[in-house]
């Protein structure tokens, strides 16, 4: 009958509002005046299909019901709520990863000694051009229409933003995460201390020992490599006896030859017989 259609009607309306809540309440970059907001809203709704339902109960009641009766339908108030937040959501990770981005670059070209820069400088901005790109879909797709697929190619379509953008906005900032850690590890592994010839950071009596083996022709590095130009101390493209006396000079921080007799001191008579 018409009473048991309808009140079903509105029943649907608050399972799909309770499911709406529930997934917007595991968004993960809402603030709490985001997450006060959205029960508002929440209340707001579930305020009008109470209202609906107590108006179905009093026609009812009063025999008043025929079969062209009719209840208002939610459905596009709770998705347009759904909308909202996880648009916020995406656009909230979006800004968290070009800010990622952008703090990556600045610390790229603050630093000297890397290799490779220029050319890992120009991976980041490619990254950050794919980024923003992410944000005009995400932009766009909200109203239903876009003008640029996620990548940044011209199209011409319409989109479901909860059911089809956004998934694909998901799995595409999971993409460019990934490619900015892989940068991150490329540029702190060509990052180098000049005379840090094992690699620790710091350069100090282990990194004589390690050039020393280098010039005595007992340990080899390829020429071009990171821990080529560690090593390189006096970054003279080659590695020989200035290098020694360059890392003993950062070892003792001064700019004297005498630097050398004080380091090797440090070592036994017999220790470099044993290399």
């Amino acid at each position: 009958n018409a009473y048991a259609k309808l009140s079903k009607q509105i029943a649907d309306d608050e399972v799909e509002l309770k499911a709406a809540m529930t997934t917007i309440k595991a968004l993960t970059t809402l603030t709490t005046i985001d997450k006060i907001g959205a029960e508002s809203d929440s209340i707001n709704i579930k305020t009008k299909i109470d209202s609906e339902m107590g108006k179905l109960v009093e026609s009812y009641n009063k025999t008043e019901l025929i079969a062209e009766s009719t209840v208002k339908d939610f459905s596009k108030e709770i998705a347009d709520l759904l909308k909202k937040y996880t648009y916020l959501e995406n656009s909230n990770l979006i800004k968290n990863l070009q800010i990622a981005i952008n703090g990556t670059k600045a610390e790229l070209n603050n630093s000297s000694n890397v290799m490779n820069k220029e050319d890992l400088l120009i991976k980041i901005d490619s990254l950050a051009t794919s980024a923003q790109n992410l944000s005009n879909y995400n932009v766009d797709a909200k109203d239903g229409k876009v003008t640029c697929d996620i990548d940044g190619n011209e199209t011409e379509k319409t989109v479901d933003y909860v059911d089809e953008a956004s998934p694909a906005i998901g799995a595409k900032l999971n993409e460019l995460k990934e490619t900015l850690a892989a940068l991150e590890k490329t540029i702190a592994e060509n990052t180098y201390v000049v005379g840090d010839a094992d690699g620790d950071g710091n350069v100090q009596v282990t990194d004589y020992m390690k050039v020393m083996k280098l010039v005595l022709g007992t340990e080899s590095v390829e020429e071009g490599t990171v821990n080529f130009l560690r090593a390189d101390a006096n970054q003279d493209k080659k590695i020989n006896n200035g290098d020694l006396v360059a890392v003993v000079n950062k070892i003792l921080g001064i700019r004297t030859v005498d630097a050398l007799e004080q380091v090797l001191a440090c070592f036994p008579d017999d220790f470099f017989n044993q290399l």
